[in-house]
């Protein structure tokens, strides 16, 4: 069954059309790539997908809601939706535990066991530390355990391998496909061919359309 359907989806900016009637669908167990050259639109879909953007005309069916241009859909993106940035978006003044439950104080949704999660992205020692002190690795698991604090249906992760090296990459990618399999659809847009084929579905953006893609 799937959670996510997105059917002809357009959107412009002034004379510039972005997305020219795309399609995706993506079940509750996927794990799907989007990848593209820059310019090519996807942050605008990672956008459309998050209910941070509206869009032209089309189609967007997010579990058994249709959701309609122009209107707040700031719950949904709240409780079930985690994002994963490459600049990790961190308020360094914040300890690690502060930020990870951060999403808690705009949502009814009980959290995981922090420390538990901290445990299986091996970050515990780092709960009582300001961010603005760890590396790019520990960064990004402190935001990726902020996006699974609310056990969301689904992550929306956009280069949140860029900053990283090949180890750190690695941690990253494997703690996606760990969440994936514990039940969460997992989105990651990327550029990179080599990080996309840790996905089960990897399509390209090219031409406003998602081109199916077999590596």
């Amino acid at each position: 069954m799937n959670f996510i359907v997105l059917k002809d989806i357009f959107k412009s900016y002034g004379d510039t059309s972005v997305l020219r009637g795309l399609n995706l669908e993506i079940q509750k167990n996927d794990f799907t790539a989007i990848v593209g050259k820059s310019g090519a639109g996807k942050s605008t879909l990672m956008n459309i997908l998050g209910l941070v953007e509206y869009f032209d005309a089309g189609h967007y069916y997010f579990g058994e809601t249709e959701i309609l241009s122009g209107r707040d859909y700031s719950h949904l993106r709240s409780n079930q939706i985690g994002f994963v940035f490459q600049n990790y978006n961190l308020i360094s003044s914040l300890t690690c535990k502060e930020y990870i439950l951060l999403p808690t104080l705009y949502s009814k949704c009980p959290p995981c066991d922090v420390y538990n999660l901290a445990q299986m992205l091996d970050i515990e020692h780092l709960l009582s530390m300001p961010v603005g002190v760890l590396s790019g690795g520990e960064k990004q698991r402190i935001a990726l355990a902020r996006a699974l604090v609310l056990k969301p249906k689904v992550i929306i992760a956009d280069e949140p391998t860029g900053n990283l090296d090949k180890d750190n990459k690695n941690i990253v990618i494997r703690l996606l496909t760990h969440a994936n399999e514990d039940g969460c659809a997992v989105v990651l847009i990327t550029h990179d061919y080599y990080i996309a084929s840790n996905a089960d579905k990897i399509f390209e953006l090219r031409d406003g359309i998602l081109h199916e893609k077999y590596l």
